[in-house]
């Protein structure tokens, strides 16, 4: 029975099997866990999906994505492709640059909210690298906040692949006048 395949070897070609698991996967969220029990080539096909969206709040799912970056970070590096940062207790708890950190490690990241009040300079360095495409973000503190200030037009070429922006609040430029206190700066400004 030389030509007869064993139960656990492929019938399909293994790219086609692949995209058939993938597309199951990404279709049906919730038969993610079940998949990943088919065979050990499925979970390796399977396990970074698991890490796709992830959002930094006290929660099962965020949890598993963190013990992943802390022993197999090669996961959130393939999977992830949206992070969403909020402003709340376990932001807070975790640190900025904890969160610049596990930001950096995503390196197919395509996605990223980040909320107003934890935006800083800081964020630029954990960000320039990844190809975001979609970021949302407070450019005021981005951009417009306390010294030391980044360079605009250095801050707009490490952002060079993002195609969709959502800036979150107002831009107000201070410059210590009365007059220009609360004067709302148009998008042009910013860059000169």
């Amino acid at each position: 029975m030389d030509g007869i395949p064993s139960d656990d070897s492929p019938r399909l070609p293994p790219e086609l099997e692949r995209r058939i698991f993938v597309v199951t996967a990404l279709s049906h969220r919730g038969a993610i866990t079940v998949l990943l029990r088919v065979a050990h080539r499925v979970h390796t096909w399977i396990e970074p999906l698991l890490y796709r969206r992830f959002e930094f709040i006290q929660s099962p799912e965020f949890r598993a994505c963190r013990r992943a970056f802390q022993h197999n970070p090669a996961l959130l590096s393939w999977g992830t492709r949206e992070v969403i940062v909020p402003n709340n207790a376990y932001t807070e708890k975790l640190g900025l640059a904890e969160i610049h950190e596990i930001i950096h490690a995503c390196s197919n990241l395509e996605g990223l909210a980040f909320a107003r009040d934890l935006t800083s300079p800081d964020l630029l360095p954990a960000i320039s690298e990844l190809p975001i495409r979609r970021l949302k973000l407070g450019v005021s503190n981005l951009l417009l906040g306390p010294e030391p200030r980044p360079d605009p037009l250095a801050a707009a070429q490490l952002l060079r692949n993002v195609t969709h922006f959502e800036y979150l609040g107002d831009i107000y430029l201070s410059s210590g006048s009365d007059s220009d206190a609360n004067r709302e700066v148009g998008p042009t400004e910013i860059l000169y």
